[in-house]
């Protein structure tokens, strides 16, 4: 499934997105956001806002920790993080950045993939 929460779904369809995830601390906070816009009143709209929020967030940390780290960032990767609507890719190269010395690192799972897909394999 490619679907993702939106401000126009109705609260069944959210719900039933969130319950698809299947990161059951990530379900939680997804949960708790579309309870949170349902008290205000407009739970698809919070919910889009809260991910945008989200996603905001876990781009500046982890641009926060490669430069800790002192992993050079050149524009084209700079862009590729901060264009990402992806959370769980965001949240994967966070992990990995923790602990990583160079940006293929950072990226080395994705960029395989992406070589597997266009081989045909």
């Amino acid at each position: 499934m490619n679907a993702r929460p939106s401000p126009g779904m109705d609260v069944a369809t959210l719900y039933f997105l969130i319950r698809c995830m299947p990161d059951r601390e990530t379900r939680q906070e997804y949960e708790e956001a579309l309870l949170e816009g349902q008290r205000r009143g407009n739970p698809g709209e919070y919910l889009a806002s809260w991910i945008r929020g989200r996603i905001e967030q876990c781009i500046a940390n982890l641009l926060a920790v490669l430069e800790a780290r002192q992993i050079p960032l050149p524009d084209a990767e700079r862009k590729r993080i901060t264009s990402c609507r992806d959370s769980a890719a965001l949240d994967r190269w966070f992990r990995r950045a923790l602990t990583a010395t160079t940006l293929d690192e950072v990226f080395a799972e994705e960029d395989e993939a992406a070589v597997d897909r266009v081989a045909g394999g």
